[in-house]
């Protein structure tokens, strides 16, 4: 009896390794284009050039057979594109280097609360949960777009993968949104792509800086096109010395181009976030208290602690730009003159 019930347990077996397969086959074949963008989506190396090149072969082989027909043709009734949105970045319209401040910014009210939409990387997901708790029990403030706007690893070195600038274009079409809050680069350490995903300049190069410089610039125009407020925040510190340098251009860019830029706003990091040294800090330890840790296992994220801080310099900001947030201040005692 117990023969026959192994032969029968080793089929079944033997079964769902082969329906696993087949399902694993079907959905490569299926969603092939995915598989290709996502494959796009790595950073240069040779994983990506593997990746690309097996995904390649796999989209030839649904395209030949167009089994791939049926995901696009969902995708397209339910208005998804598979492929990156283009975008032209408007007109650089600068104030004269006289203008230091912009139109007066209104008055935010129970009734209109000021709607801030925070967007970026992973860091800007963590980010817009801190700044919420920081708004909660304020009725003046909307923190809207937090986690479903948030997105792991991109940024504007990538645009074929994500094209942070046609999506924030999307995103203010309707003028929603009063302050934009926006943080991304901790990954930028690789090569500048086009939405094509064709190379546009080596990490570390002269041509580097430029093209980042353009796109940074392209998004603070876009953003003013709208009308909307911009707070970029910087990009902390890392441990990794050759990732630092990067982060470290990015900052002094987006700074840079903000100082020129009555609109937008840079909230440095670095500083408030670094030891004692003024270098990378696991630890940080404020106003004497005991030392508390700040940095996750990757030495890129920040632990809920240290997002506060960060949260709190984002909403110290806001609030300088938006007077009507601030509190009511005090009321002095009346007095009737000297005794």
């Amino acid at each position: 009896m117990t023969a026959p019930r192994l032969v029968r347990y080793g089929m079944a077996a033997t079964t769902v390794w082969k329906c696993a397969v087949t399902s694993v086959v079907l959905f490569s074949l299926l969603a092939s284009g995915s598989l290709v963008r996502a494959a796009r989506g790595q950073e240069e190396g040779w994983r990506r050039v593997a990746s690309v090149a097996a995904a390649g072969a796999v989209d030839r082989v649904a395209n030949f057979l167009s089994m791939n027909r049926p995901l696009d043709w969902a995708n397209a009734a339910l208005g998804r594109e598979d492929v990156e949105p283009d975008i032209e970045f408007p007109p650089v319209t600068l104030p004269p280097s006289s203008a230091t401040t912009s139109a007066a910014p209104r008055v935010a009210s129970v009734a209109s609360p000021l709607r801030v939409g925070v967007y970026g990387d992973s860091l800007s997901i963590d980010l817009g949960r801190a700044i919420t708790s920081e708004f909660a029990t304020s009725s003046l403030v909307d923190v809207v777009d937090v986690v479903e706007r948030g997105k792991v690893s991109t940024g504007l070195a990538r645009p074929d993968f994500y094209n942070w600038p046609a999506r924030l274009q999307e995103l203010l079409g309707g003028a929603d949104k009063d302050v934009i809050v926006f943080l991304a680069g901790s990954n930028y350490d690789q090569t500048l792509q086009d939405r094509d995903g064709n190379s546009v300049a080596s990490v570390g190069s002269a041509s580097w800086a430029e093209e980042y410089r353009r796109r940074v610039k392209g998004v603070m125009d876009l953003v003013n096109n709208g009308a909307h407020r911009l707070v970029w925040v910087g990009v902390p510190l890392v441990a990794r010395p050759d990732l630092q340098r990067v982060t470290g251009l990015i900052n002094d860019i987006v700074e840079d181009e903000a100082a020129s830029r009555p609109w937008v706003t840079f909230v440095d990091t670095e500083v408030p976030l670094a030891g004692p040294d003024g270098e990378y800090a696991d630890y940080l330890q404020p106003d004497g208290r005991p030392p508390e840790r700040c940095r996750k296992g990757d030495s890129v994220h920040l632990t809920v602690a240290c997002f506060s801080i960060v949260a709190g310099l984002v909403v110290d900001q806001i609030i300088d730009e938006f007077p009507s947030l601030a509190p009511p201040a005090p009321s002095s005692p009346t007095t009737t003159g000297p005794r």
